[in-house]
């Protein structure tokens, strides 16, 4: 029997904190992991933060909600591995620049 190893994606919260804490309740927090590395402690509020600077540096994946700071260029130049940002709210408007590039937008729907 062969075991396939998939690599999870880095992946950083970028959302004010009691969005996380009402969006992810333990189990959530528990997928999330199973499927992705990072710390979903860390709730980055400010790209340009020292104390959070090594995740955004690191993220592949950018999981937003309400909250979440612009993502301007000088945000992005932080930032050079992203390749998603999933966010978790209605609109983009406040936090995607002209500098994220193009924007696919999809919509997804969880059941209950």
């Amino acid at each position: 029997m062969t075991v396939l190893s998939v690599r999870r994606p880095v992946t950083v919260l970028a959302m004010d904190l009691p969005v996380r804490e009402a969006l992810f309740d333990a189990a959530a927090l528990n997928r999330l992991t199973a499927v992705a590395d990072g710390d979903p402690s860390l709730v980055v509020r400010d790209f340009a933060d020292p104390a959070v600077a090594g995740a955004p540096a690191r993220a592949e994946v950018l999981l937003t909600g309400w909250g979440c700071p612009p993502l301007t260029a000088e945000a992005l130049a932080r930032m050079p591995r992203p390749r998603t940002v999933v966010h978790a709210a209605g609109s983009v408007k406040h936090h995607i620049t002209e500098a994220a590039g193009p924007v696919r937008a999809e919509h997804l729907t969880r059941s209950a």
